[in-house]
């Protein structure tokens, strides 16, 4: 419909941003990607919070991009509702091995950034990114905790060099962190395991 109304809203006819019909379709093809057949209580329950989260990733990813800042309303949440959902899948699958590991990932990338955040203080890192990898922790566990974050500086170091040769950027300008980790986090959460597993197997 962007297309056919040139772009302008249907109603007010002023001018919408590209940003808008491309965030609808990301939108849309994330949806799809974690969509699974619902077949009990546990796969209900799971794919609700795998959609809950997804929507709220969208949203940090956006707000972030814009305004260089995670927020803590909505960051929060998703560290509260991932402990939850954590524990309720080790319990469901009378795993508590789950819970353990998760626990552990979280409190792993928290040490991990929040000691980059206090030798820089906070130049290097804002504190948002380091509650935002206590969500990440809890999410992904162990070990794929460790694939989201490596293609998390990856990622975010590969657009770095791309911005700065295309002189977007600067050495000393500031680049959003949260999108990364959040791709990061998708791409792990799907290919995490596939990742590691390839990785050892070229180290063994």
């Amino acid at each position: 419909s962007y297309v056919f109304l040139m772009g302008k809203c249907r109603y007010c006819k002023k001018k919408v941003s590209i940003e808008h019909p491309i965030i609808e379709i990301l939108t849309g093809l994330l949806f799809f990607s974690f969509y699974f057949p619902v077949t009990s209580f546990f796969d209900a329950v799971t794919l609700l919070y795998l959609l809950v989260v997804v929507s709220l990733l969208i949203f940090i990813f956006i707000y972030d991009l814009r305004h260089y800042i995670i927020p803590n309303i909505i960051i929060y949440p998703l560290i509260i509702i991932s402990f939850l959902y954590t524990i309720f899948q080790s319990y469901f699958l009378s795993d508590f091995s789950i819970f353990f590991y998760s626990l552990l990932s979280a409190l792993g990338a928290f040490l991990f950034f929040f000691s980059i955040f206090f030798i820089s203080k906070g130049k290097w890192m804002g504190f948002g990114d380091v509650r935002y990898v206590v969500f990440m922790g809890m999410f992904l566990g162990f070990p794929n905790i460790i694939a989201g974050l490596f293609l998390s500086f990856f990622i975010g170091a590969i657009i770095g060099i791309i911005l700065l040769f295309l002189k977007r950027k600067g050495l000393k300008s500031e680049i959003p962190f949260g999108p990364f980790l959040i791709t990061g986090t998708i791409i792990a959460h799907f290919f995490g395991s596939i990742i590691i597993s390839t990785y050892l197997s070229y180290l063994l």
